[in-house]
């Protein structure tokens, strides 16, 4: 299952940033771990902060762009029934 994720509007592949996100898709794991958490929305119904969802450890498979970068990001491991329900009803998907 894939992602789409982009950064900040100011990161250029040439930026600190946008290096180590070069790095992390060149290096698949050796250069670190990225985990990926979502939510649907920023408020819960009563207004208070909606808590987020792990969904597991993924790796950039390509960037794109500039300002921002845009990365293309898979989950190493098939989402659980349970939460492939849940996402899918969130339209996070």
């Amino acid at each position: 299952m894939t992602f789409h994720w982009q950064s900040q509007s100011t990161t250029t592949p040439h930026s600190k940033t946008g290096q180590r996100y070069e790095r992390l898709c060149r290096e698949k794991g050796k250069a670190g771990y990225i985990l990926l958490f979502v939510r649907e929305n920023k408020k819960d119904a009563y207004g208070g902060t909606q808590s987020y969802t792990f969904l597991g450890r993924v790796s950039i498979e390509r960037l794109q762009g500039s300002q921002p970068m845009t990365a293309i990001l898979k989950l190493a491991l098939p989402l659980s029934a349970g939460l492939l329900t849940e996402t899918d009803a969130s339209g996070v998907l």
